[in-house]
Formats: C-alpha cells, sequence, structure tokens
C-alpha cells in the first residue's frame, strides 16, 4: 500500500503547480489595472494609484466577507502616513 506522502505526490500534477514560471506571473500592469478597475469599479489609470492600499482592502473584504473592517480604511488617502493605516488594517 502507498504510503500517504507518495498518495500526494501522484496526485499533485505538474499543471496544477507551476510555480514561479506559471503565466499568472507574468501578467502586465494594464492587466492588472483592468481587472482592478473592473472588479472594484474604479477608474485608476497608474498602478501607483493603488499604493493607499484601499483596493487592497476591498479585494480581501471581497474574498473574506465582513473579516477587514472596511470602516477603518481611508479611501482618500494621500499622503504615506495614511497608506501605512490602510495596510496595518490588512
Amino acid at each position: 500500500k502507498p504510503s500517504p506522502r507518495d498518495q500526494l505526490e501522484a496526485r499533485v500534477n505538474m499543471s496544477d503547480n507551476p510555480g514561479m514560471m506559471g503565466e499568472a506571473y507574468f501578467v502586465g500592469k494594464r492587466q492588472l489595472l483592468d481587472w482592478i478597475n473592473s472588479f472594484l469599479g474604479l477608474n485608476y489609470t497608474k498602478v501607483e494609484q493603488t499604493a493607499s492600499g484601499s483596493a487592497h482592502c476591498q479585494i480581501l473584504d471581497a474574498i473574506f466577507p465582513g473579516k477587514v473592517p472596511l470602516s477603518r480604511v481611508n479611501f482618500d488617502a494621500k499622503y504615506d502616513y495614511e497608506f501605512v493605516k490602510n495596510f496595518k488594517v490588512l
């Protein structure tokens, strides 16, 4: 009878675990911005606009509903110290 480790290795297919060379790691910033804009209904035109952390908070709240206290997120953050507070919410 195969060991549990052997059974696990038999189930893992290389196509399921592409590692660092998977195509998901080679997505352009335009494509990422388009996804963020469509997912969150935003109008970001530059990657730098995501620096405030508010989009990160909204994405994680969508994945884990109710786990991110969005009331503590500063959606109008403009300065680094405000960005840091948003990331601390995560």
